[in-house]
């Protein structure tokens, strides 16, 4: 069941990420169930993504900058839009 070639650090991070999308998770449950501004972000994005709109042609991979125009064009806050984005996605879009 499991590879005998994995050391212990290799299962404490994995851990450890499924620990941080796991926090990430509930975070993002709460900020829409108080259906705060970034609540409403998290659903669009949730949205968007399930649509497939986003894809930039790689498996899973979603194009923040897409996600990040859109959310502006229909009118959120940009920081806001990207500050959930970058949390939600954990990826860096201060390049965006």
């Amino acid at each position: 069941m499991f590879n005998d070639n994995y050391d212990v650090g290799y299962y404490e991070g994995v851990l450890a990420g499924l620990v941080q999308e796991l926090e990430t998770a509930r975070w993002a449950l709460y900020e829409i169930r108080k259906d705060s501004e970034t609540g409403r972000i998290l659903k669009s994005i949730i949205f968007l993504i399930n649509t497939g709109l986003l894809s930039d042609g790689s498996k899973g991979r979603v194009n923040s900058g897409m996600l990040a125009g859109l959310l502006v064009s229909a009118g959120f806050d940009r920081d806001l839009a990207l500050r959930a984005i970058d949390r939600l996605l954990n990826i860096d879009t201060e390049s965006h």
